[in-house]
């Protein structure tokens, strides 16, 4: 049968805080309660790293509480063939693999792997992916990294893969003033190469 749930209902007020350092710590108290609750009570974890702000924080969180108890957090990302900065598009970034190895070096308990997908298929790992989620799969050249990584913590026995998923609705959130702007102006691929998740 279908049985349908609210789970969260949240407030549509906007946050007004004193200062701004107070909206720096009220991120910083939210993030580390949502890293800790998703930790596992031993072992190392997973975690998905980019060159952006979202995974990148939620990883680096993760390493922070980590720390103390010598645990490792294993960070993956997803890194182009040779050769690929030839066809990236202006203003891409298209190996995201030495900024997130930066962001790695500045913890000692992460370790970072970088993962390349030659010869993969976009349909390789499709009807598993669709088995998990119960639903199609939103984007096909994404699943082609997250099935990589998957693979490679499964092999390493990780059992807790953190991610920045939906961080570009907010932690990166840049507001949709500029993307309404872009599409009034018929400026379609500035639009999607602005606000593509």
């Amino acid at each position: 049968g279908v049985r349908r749930g609210r789970h969260w209902n949240p407030s549509l007020e906007p946050l007004r805080l004193e200062r701004l350092t107070d909206y720096e710590e009220a991120l910083r108290e939210h993030l580390d309660r949502a890293v800790s609750d998703r930790l596992p009570a031993t072992g190392d974890v997973g975690a998905q790293l980019s060159a952006g702000l979202d995974s990148s924080a939620v990883a680096t969180t993760a390493a922070r509480r980590l720390s103390a108890a010598g645990r490792q957090v294993v960070a993956f990302t997803s890194v182009p063939q040779a050769g690929a900065e030839t066809f990236a598009a202006p203003y891409s970034l298209a190996d995201e693999g030495p900024i997130a190895s930066m962001t790695a070096a500045l913890y000692e308990n992460m370790e970072h792997v970088r993962v390349a997908t030659p010869g993969r298929s976009l349909l390789t790992g499709l009807a598993e992916a669709f088995d998990l989620a119960e639903q199609p799969y939103l984007n096909l050249c994404n699943q082609v990294w997250v099935g990589a990584i998957n693979e490679q913590a499964h092999a390493r026995g990780l059992t807790v893969m953190l991610t920045g998923q939906m961080g570009n609705l907010t932690l990166s959130y840049k507001g949709m003033s500029s993307f309404k702007s872009r599409l009034r102006r018929g400026d379609l691929a500035g639009a999607f190469n602005e606000y593509r998740i």
